[in-house]
């Protein structure tokens, strides 16, 4: 029995000196109390910000901040806290630094004494990743470093991949790579350089929008950089199919506020880009989804509404529905709002009903042709309907998460 209990003893011992050994967390303490042990300590403060629901950091807590490398290298540079943002504690810091936390994970480094965020990632890192952000904000390499030597002009090739992996790595900051590249190629008049493999490594991970000007690039240099050793010639495609087909989705978007959609913006520049990019893939599988789609956009604009919605017939007719995704129902509904065809809003009124069933959500789209029929009291029955299908939905799945994780 002595044995035994030694034993269990030994090994209780054992987990808590191999915990001991990670990263070691002030958990959910008042703010001003971690500022003043940081400021007494002469050391910047690490936050994890976290739920309780989010898987991914439960990988890092259970699987990464354990670990004793970073724990060594952690403890001795930062006081180390974490949030439950969704605990009192976390919902303070959440008003100290409104807009920070997007999703979770969500890493910080704050200075005590200022009070201003250092550097900030997202998602899951392994140990050496980890290390590696926490040596950016220590050196100067942090993204508020990072983002005043940019506006001081600097523009070396290797500052700039760096800082474009950085923003990379910050959720609500990704859409100023595009910009950070635009101004690096600009004033480096470097396109050319989008042909050697290291300039094209950086800019291949951010080819999202095909209103840049690197982006117009590369598709200006398409057939050289297929001839390269480097450039995998399938991802080389399905990325500019997706920049294609991101931007057809912001050309189609549709504003719908107040109960009523906004008249759809003509945006001619980019429907003439579209038009020439898209036929760079002439002979591919996804150009006739992606013709499909500018010429709903056309007809739309044009306010040919049979056209539009014969569009719309002919793509769920040859298997292209799914091209549209939502850009079918908005165009439906917007058609129904402003084409002032009774017959028209008519079939698309049968066309929700026999698609779409007495669904949830889809109830208020009949509630919207209704209404546009003027038939008032059958659009207030489908509301009724659809409040009442929503509710059982919202009794289902439970609270609603206002954030997401990475």
């Amino acid at each position: 029995m002595k044995k035994l209990l030694f034993g269990i003893l030994f090994c209780v011992s054992g987990m808590l000196v191999a915990r001991g050994e990670g990263v070691r967390f002030l958990d959910n303490v008042a703010w001003k109390q971690v500022v003043k042990e940081a400021r007494e300590a002469g050391k910047m403060v690490f936050v994890d910000c976290y739920t309780s629901w989010c898987g991914p950091c439960k990988v890092l807590s259970s699987k990464i901040f354990p670990l004793k490398e970073v724990g060594d290298y952690y403890n001795s540079r930062f006081v180390n806290v974490k949030y439950d943002m969704e605990k009192p504690e976390g919902r303070v810091l959440d008003k100290l630094y409104p807009g920070t936390v997007t999703c979770y994970p969500t890493l910080l480094v704050i200075d005590p004494v200022t009070g201003n965020i250092i550097h900030k990632w997202t998602g899951v890192k392994q140990a050496d990743e980890l290390i590696g952000e926490a040596k950016k904000a220590l050196s100067n390499r942090g993204i508020v470093a990072m983002d005043e030597r940019f506006r001081e002009g600097e523009r070396d090739f290797d500052f700039i991949r760096e800082y474009v992996n950085t923003l990379s790595q910050a959720s609500d900051r990704r859409e100023r790579v595009t910009e950070v590249l635009d101004i690096y190629f600009k004033e480096t008049n470097a396109w050319d350089d989008i042909l050697k493999q290291e300039t094209w490594e950086m800019v291949f991970p951010y080819l999202w929008d095909i209103s840049c000007d690197y982006v117009r690039e590369v598709f200006a240099r398409y057939s050289s950089l297929k001839q390269l050793p480097f450039v995998d010639k399938k991802e080389l495609d399905r990325k500019l199919i997706y920049c294609i087909q991101n931007s057809i989705d912001h050309l189609l978007e549709m504003e719908f506020e107040a109960g009523t959609f906004t008249p759809l913006k003509p945006n001619p520049k980019l429907y003439e880009r579209l038009e020439k990019y898209s036929g760079v893939f002439s002979l591919h599988l996804s150009y006739p989804g992606m013709r499909v789609c500018l010429n709903l956009y056309e007809y739309l604009i044009g306010e040919e509404w049979q056209k539009a919605y014969e569009t719309i017939m002919f793509a769920n007719e040859f298997g292209m529905g799914r091209v549209l995704l939502r850009h079918e129902i908005n165009a439906k509904l917007y058609m129904a709002q402003y084409s002032g065809d009774q017959e028209l809003t008519r079939k698309i009124f049968e066309d929700l009903r026999q698609q779409q069933g007495e669904k949830g959500p889809y109830m208020a789209h009949i509630a919207f042709v209704q209404n546009c029929l003027g038939d008032k009291k059958g659009a207030a029955e489908s509301m009724r309907k659809y409040n009442e299908l929503e509710l059982e939905r919202l009794k289902r799945i439970g609270p609603q998460r206002k954030h997401r994780n990475r």
